[in-house]
């Protein structure tokens, strides 16, 4: 007989009443506790808990940028571009403290440059600028100058002249009918897109039977009657150019027998140019420092473009390539070798850069490149490659300008298993 719960000494109706389990509870508690066992294993299945392995991590780039410091021999120097201009091979990244202006400099080579494939005709045509500071190039500058007026001043006193006058008053005479017949071009194409609209139109007022075929027919014979003045134009329009280039060729074969006749003029200033550019070489050589390769700039300080600074034999800025690999920004990580086994391609990583805390900046996202490989490190640590999913922006969409140390700790989610699996593998090590 089993054993009453009620205390001694209680009435007949307290002991029942204690010894008389609720009907409800007969009734409705084994499916209690069957509903909320499933609700905890639904649970269990349902939530995933991470299981990460941290790491440090370097931020790098395929292709290494490259740094920039003025020698110590420069003093003092200036530079020509600001953070994030991008730059070509050769570009002029910075210059020496000189007496001359380097802008006046490099509008003169590129004046220049293309002199050496002319022809004396072309040559003769060119504008040589006269105030520019140009510096201890200055002498060079003006003897070429000197003997391009010179070369010029032969060739018009050994020209046909009459010649040449006639050809200008040809020229100009077609120059204007070309202006005149652009002119009537353009009207007619305006006419023309017009009648098109309303052929067009006109289709569909025929479908909807609200458009006779003989109207329909007037607007297309309208619109094919301008079509065929338009082209008739064109032709016109056509034909004067070609004159104009006819009377231009002859032109310039005038000018091309006086060139001939002072072929020495000719000569003379080819050598004044190669002078000059010689001169330009030598000058950029000793105070121009030029850019090895073709990037995006990364400056290191605040500097303006053109102010004269004071050399502190520091990195002034770094070029990072673009237009290739290199655009790919990754991370090595460097993680202990006793779970090392666990990493596998593809897994998400979480890094968290040195100076930006995650709580303002958020995390750069990435994912595992490879099996992590042997770093040489007698403490066995070992690397692995991570590629950035969105080259240096973070989770809260802030861009972190490149620099080359760029430092931090990431967090290589291995797992993301369910709790249920993880509950029952603890279960099964207890036996």
């Amino acid at each position: 007989m089993a054993e009453s719960a009620a205390p001694a000494g209680a009435s007949d109706e307290v002991k029942n009443l204690l010894d008389t389990p609720p009907p409800w509870i007969i009734r409705r508690g084994a499916t209690t506790a069957v509903v909320a066992f499933s609700l905890l294993v639904l649970a269990a299945w349902m939530v995933r808990i991470p299981e990460s392995i941290e790491a440090s991590a370097t931020l790098q780039t395929e292709y290494a940028p490259v740094r920039f410091r003025v020698p110590q021999s420069c003093p003092q120097f200036a530079v020509f571009v600001k953070d994030g201009d991008t730059v070509n091979a050769g570009s002029w990244l910075a210059v020496r403290k000189t007496s001359a202006n380097p802008l006046h400099i490099l509008k003169l080579r590129n004046l220049l440059s293309p002199l050496q494939t002319l022809s004396g005709v072309e040559i003769e045509q060119i504008f040589l600028p006269d105030k520019l500071r140009l510096g201890p190039l200055d002498e060079v500058y003006q003897v070429f100058r000197q003997t391009h007026a010179a070369f010029i001043k032969t060739l018009n006193a050994g020209s046909n002249t009459d010649a040449a006058t006639s050809l200008d008053a040809q020229m100009t005479l077609v120059k204007s009918s070309i202006r005149t017949f652009e002119d009537k071009l353009r009207r007619e194409q305006r006419v023309l897109e017009q009648q098109r609209n309303s052929v067009r139109e006109g289709q569909t007022l025929i479908r909807r039977k609200e458009l006779t075929y003989e109207a329909y027919a007037l607007r297309l014979k309208a619109m094919k009657s301008t079509e065929g003045e338009v082209r008739d134009i064109e032709l016109d329009v056509q034909r004067e150019r070609r004159e104009l280039e006819r009377l231009e060729r002859w032109k310039v074969a005038i000018r091309q027998q006086a060139v001939d006749r002072n072929y020495q003029g000719l000569l003379d200033l080819r050598r004044e140019l190669r002078d000059l550019l010689d001169a330009i070489q030598t000058w950029e050589n000793e105070h121009i420092f030029s850019s090895p390769i073709a990037g995006r700039v990364n400056m290191k300080s605040a500097l303006v473009p053109g102010k004269l600074y004071r050399n502190n034999f520091q990195d002034v800025l770094g070029i990072h390539p673009f237009g290739q690999p290199g655009d790919r920004f990754t991370a090595l990580l460097y993680l202990e070798g006793s779970r090392a086994g666990k990493v596998m391609p593809g897994q998400s990583v979480f890094i968290q850069v040195e100076g930006y805390p995650v709580t303002e900046f958020g995390f750069l996202r990435g994912k595992v490149q490879d099996r992590p490989y042997y770093s040489g490190d007698p403490e066995r640590q070992l690397t692995v490659d991570v590629l950035l999913d969105e080259e240096l922006t973070t989770t809260t969409g802030y861009q972190i300008p490149y620099d080359f140390a760029l430092r931090g700790e990431a967090e290589i989610i291995i797992e993301n298993d369910r709790f249920l699996h993880q509950l029952l593998r603890g279960f099964a090590g207890l036996f």
